[in-house]
């Protein structure tokens, strides 16, 4: 049995490229700025592992967009935000996440993250480019904005 609590429903991920190791897409110091915030305002909102449904955040590198920057990815509803900004986060929080209205003008690409017909394609069915990894997770296309 796993140590760290995982809740039974995940609402949300949230995937913050804020300081990449190679600064192509933007400042790293306005990327830990929003970072900083994101934190504080999941958790002001109520969003964090507290809640019955909470949104998770994860910093991240790279998210391979490379322009646009710093850059916001929501799961699962496809959406990509860009120039995310300490005050870009307050309202991805405020009118996204807490008032299920996206920030149409921060999307910088959006994605339906489903499944092509047939189904979902895994690491072992030899799905996901075959490279042999394994489980059952279902692959995902990136994209190209």
């Amino acid at each position: 049995m796993s140590k760290f609590p995982l809740p039974a429903e995940v609402r949300r991920h949230l995937l913050l490229c804020a300081t990449p190791a190679k600064a192509k897409c933007c400042d790293p110091a306005v990327g830990a700025e929003a970072w900083d915030r994101l934190k504080k305002r999941v958790k002001e909102a109520g969003l964090d592992m507290g809640s019955k449904t909470p949104v998770l955040r994860t910093k991240v590198d790279c998210l391979r967009v490379c322009k646009d920057g710093p850059v916001l990815m929501v799961w699962p509803d496809g959406i990509c935000y860009g120039h995310v900004t300490a005050d870009a986060v307050d309202r991805i929080v405020d009118e996204h996440l807490v008032g299920e209205r996206p920030v149409e003008d921060l999307i910088i690409g959006r994605s339906s993250w489903q499944p092509e017909e047939g189904g979902y394609e895994t690491a072992e069915s030899g799905g996901c480019g075959g490279g042999g990894g394994e489980g059952k997770s279902p692959c995902m296309s990136v994209p190209d904005w």
